[in-house]
């Protein structure tokens, strides 16, 4: 077989907000809405846009936050609706002190494509994380490390079947100065299908 490399350009979009609601001393409720894709000078089958949203409830008391919702979104690939996202999710916060924080979060969505020769592709994902965050130099600096477990069940004979993955996520944020910051991120994501393709 021979591979072919082609050169192209693109343009790429990132928008996103949330809006929060508060109920009372203790209870909100929140929604927002994310948009991410790539549009290509040339190759327009590589195109893409990710358009998700959630919704949900929050309860904040003293140290604790939680919160849960619902999340929907729509894959676009080569300029066509691909795939439709639903599921449900929750968060935890607990702050032990003033620079630290811990957290655990899960998630459970069905991703179904949208197009009938791809079904059998379509799996359900659940996926269990927790997290730890230090803040120092009076809060201009932080640490962030997060791991993540799930697993990927296939619901219709995906040719790979079930997938289970391990990820490992550490960040670093500072404040240079009152107006530049840097950032640093680094991950890495273990997965094992029990199929061969």
């Amino acid at each position: 077989s021979t591979a072919l490399q082609k050169s192209d350009s693109y343009t790429a979009l990132m928008l996103g907000g949330e809006v929060n609601h508060k109920l009372g001393e203790e209870w909100s409720v929140y929604g927002g809405v994310d948009v991410r894709g790539r549009s290509y000078t040339k190759y327009s089958e590589a195109n893409y846009v990710m358009l998700d949203g959630r919704a949900g409830m929050g309860y904040n008391n003293g140290a604790h936050l939680l919160r849960i919702g619902l999340i929907a979104g729509r894959f676009f690939a080569a300029d066509k609706a691909s795939r439709d996202t639903a599921g449900l999710t929750g968060e935890w916060r607990y702050a032990l002190d003033s620079s630290n924080q811990l957290s655990m979060n899960g998630q459970h969505a069905r991703y179904r494509f949208v197009n009938v020769a791809q079904t059998s592709e379509d799996y359900d994902q659940s996926t269990l994380g927790a997290g730890w965050m230090h803040a120092f130099a009076g809060g201009k600096s932080m640490l962030v490390m997060n791991v993540n477990t799930g697993a990927e069940r296939d619901t219709n004979g995906r040719t790979d079947g079930r997938k289970r993955y391990n990820t490992l996520r550490l960040a670093g944020q500072s404040a240079l100065t009152d107006k530049v910051g840097a950032f640093i991120s680094m991950g890495a994501t273990v997965g094992k299908f029990d199929k061969l393709n």
